[in-house]
């Protein structure tokens, strides 16, 4: 442990309990070699003002106005590296789809009749082929790191893969396995208490397995969900406000309404809009262009749509979802991979804010 400086309110505060502290100060200063004590006073007599500098850039604050030409190629490289790592980590899953036979698909219980958002999602996740092969293959008993491995999604959710699709004809244990499943996500804190939705559950799922799994097995399985961005926000003094994010789902609303809309138009709303910004080199409120642009674009893209308005109510209309969807116009100019995809599966919810059902809707381009 350091001694505390001088100047400091620790030092104060230890010689004001005795002389028998500031005895032994005064001892060490006695002490010291006369070849030293002119260096100590020296840089005591050179630093002053310099030192008084210091202390303020140490606690001023850091933004887009502050930051240095270096600490702006820092963080890029840094960023870049991140960005690069997670593309080699999402380049070891296979999309082999051969352990996924058509004639294994099959329902699962709604045994407590409100289960349906749950039913939903694991049916989407459960006929993505990235995913299962992950599951089937790095999610394995010996890498479990959880406190119980009873009581861990992540092996039970490998355990709900590998019964889903066995080869038909084989005992079928679905059924048990999904209650089972039911159990363990009870004990982990999730509440079955009134209305849920499959993001919200998508979200839990993945914050259990974070701490279930080894950071290499994880990682891999983050890799493929998460997106990494950078907003940018200019103004008309010459500031640029940079951010840089990630996330592994992206919500659009849908209000207000665009008139027979389609995903994309309310993709290029949410991405490129203007908004309230107060500019941190003029300090004037005023709304302006935001982009938001994608370094790396996840491999598997989850898309929610929130259908609720400002009262709270739902939204109704309809919004055309195609087949593909081109991400290409909110690339960065550093991403050079593609960023056209493919629907694979919808999540749908029928009714109203107040209650309703949730279905699963299989697409061909999975066959």
């Amino acid at each position: 442990m350091s001694s505390p400086s001088p100047r400091s309110p620790k030092r104060a505060h230890l010689e004001d309990e005795g002389p028998s502290r500031a005895a032994k100060h005064q001892k060490l200063k006695e002490n010291l070699p006369d070849k030293f004590k002119g260096i100590k006073e020296e840089k005591e007599l050179s630093s002053g003002e310099d030192d008084r500098y210091g202390g303020r850039t140490k606690i001023a604050k850091l933004d887009d106005t502050t930051e240095d030409e270096m600490t702006r190629r820092v963080k890029v490289a840094n960023w870049a590296g991140m960005i690069k790592r997670r593309r080699e980590t999402a380049g070891k899953l296979s999309d082999d789809r051969s352990r996924m036979p058509a004639a294994s698909q099959r329902g699962m219980p709604n045994f407590t009749g409100v289960l349906c958002y749950r039913i939903a999602l694991l049916q989407a996740l459960l006929h993505l082929p990235l995913l299962v092969n992950w599951l089937l293959d790095f999610v394995l008993p010996e890498h479990c790191v959880s406190d119980n491995s009873q009581e861990c999604f992540a092996c039970v959710l490998r355990l709900l893969t590998v019964e889903y699709w066995k080869v038909p004809g084989g005992v079928r244990q679905v059924s048990p396995v999904f209650r089972a499943m039911h159990g363990v996500i009870k004990r982990l804190g999730w509440t079955e208490t009134g209305q849920a939705d499959p993001d919200e559950q998508m979200l839990f799922f993945f914050k259990k397995m974070q701490t279930e799994l080894p950071s290499s097995i994880y990682g891999l399985i983050e890799s493929l969900f998460q997106s990494f961005w950078t907003q940018q926000i200019n103004c008309h003094c010459g500031t640029t406000s940079l951010t840089h994010g990630s996330e592994i789902k992206h919500t659009l609303c849908l209000s207000p309404r665009i008139p027979d809309g389609r995903l994309d138009q309310y993709i290029r709303r949410v991405y490129r809009e203007a908004v309230p910004y107060r500019c941190e080199g003029c300090h004037i409120l005023k709304t302006r262009p935001k982009l938001r642009l994608f370094h790396l674009s996840a491999a598997i893209l989850c898309i929610q749509l929130s259908r609720c308005d400002e009262t709270g109510r739902k939204i109704t209309y309809s919004v055309n979802i195609p087949d593909e969807l081109d991400f290409s116009n909110v690339a960065h100019e550093e991403n050079k991979d593609c960023l056209k995809y493919k629907l694979c599966a919808v999540v749908q919810h029928k009714g109203s804010a107040r209650g309703g059902h949730y279905v699963y809707i299989f697409l061909k381009a999975l066959k």
